[in-house]
């Protein structure tokens, strides 16, 4: 299944937690209509055994059962679930947990992107959140 410029871009989340990955996904606001999560890999270790066999198409299956590719086999999808062009890596994961992440076979056939790890990292090392939160 080729995509065109109107279809969603398929991604893949690999995180530690579900549930703040499910908040964005779910949220009014997310951009649905530009991205498509087609599957979610809790920890590093069911990423290392989804991966490959999405990216071979052998199997589509998550162990969360979250992503759009789990419904696949029961809807107009059957013959082509989605395969991520996209992987992004939780802000849980240490340096070398990402870097072990890359190093499975067919990671360098996608883009990564890393979910910022500080507020720093999210805002730029210039910001001052002091007080950002708090009642005036």
């Amino acid at each position: 299944m080729s995509l065109t410029e109107e279809d969603p871009v398929p991604f893949l989340a690999c995180v530690k937690k579900t549930e703040l990955v499910m908040r964005i996904v779910m949220s009014p606001t997310f951009p649905r209509d530009r991205y498509d999560l087609v599957h979610l890999c809790v920890g590093v270790d069911a990423f290392k055994k989804e991966f490959p066999n999405i990216m071979e198409g052998t199997s589509f299956s998550a162990a969360s059962g979250l992503g759009s590719n789990v419904n696949s086999v029961f809807s107009h999808r059957l013959e082509h679930p989605q395969k991520p062009e996209i992987v992004i890596a939780g802000s849980g994961f240490s340096d070398d947990e990402v870097e072990e992440l890359k190093g499975v076979k067919y990671a360098d056939s996608v883009s990564w992107y890393r979910a910022p790890t500080t507020s720093k990292d999210i805002f730029g090392p210039d910001t001052d959140l002091t007080g950002i939160g708090k009642n005036a």
